[in-house]
């Protein structure tokens, strides 16, 4: 349709039919566009135009990712039924992405509380200076 020209509801609902099959695979909206041969554009002013519009894109726009998820979700239960804890990679790999915050592999801070550490000194040892210090001990035994 030439800029300027009103589309009639049929088309754009069959615009928008025509981008549901890529969105549910997973392509975004611009390359669904570029698929069926309508500027983004366009799809942005139908969706500020109607609201529950956009919804329905978005819920085919996360078609696949439901999808990875339920596939997780089925892994995970069937981890759940394995003797062996360590061998639960699905649900270690589920937690570390979708829980904020969460490793198994955290360093935790017993000493400070959190307060910032002050007034450390640090000495170097060199192989000269490691045999100075042993000399001064053997002189202080002796």
């Amino acid at each position: 349709m030439a800029k300027g020209k009103e589309w009639t509801e049929e088309e754009i609902k069959n615009i928008i039919q025509g981008m549901k099959p890529y969105l549910e695979l997973g392509f975004s909206r611009n390359k669904a566009c570029s698929f069926i041969g309508v500027a983004p554009s366009t799809i942005s002013n139908f969706v500020k135009q109607d609201d529950s519009l956009g919804i329905l894109l978005t819920s085919w726009e996360n078609v696949v990712s439901a999808i990875a998820i339920s596939n997780v979700k089925q892994a995970i239960v069937k981890e759940s039924e394995l003797d062996d804890d360590l061998k639960k990679e699905n649900s270690w790999r589920w937690l570390e992405r979708r829980v904020k915050d969460f490793s198994p592999k955290q360093e935790l801070d017993h000493t400070t509380d959190g307060e910032k550490i002050t007034g450390i000194e640090v000495t170097i040892i060199t192989n000269e200076t490691a045999t100075q210090s042993n000399s001064d001990i053997s002189e202080d035994k002796g």
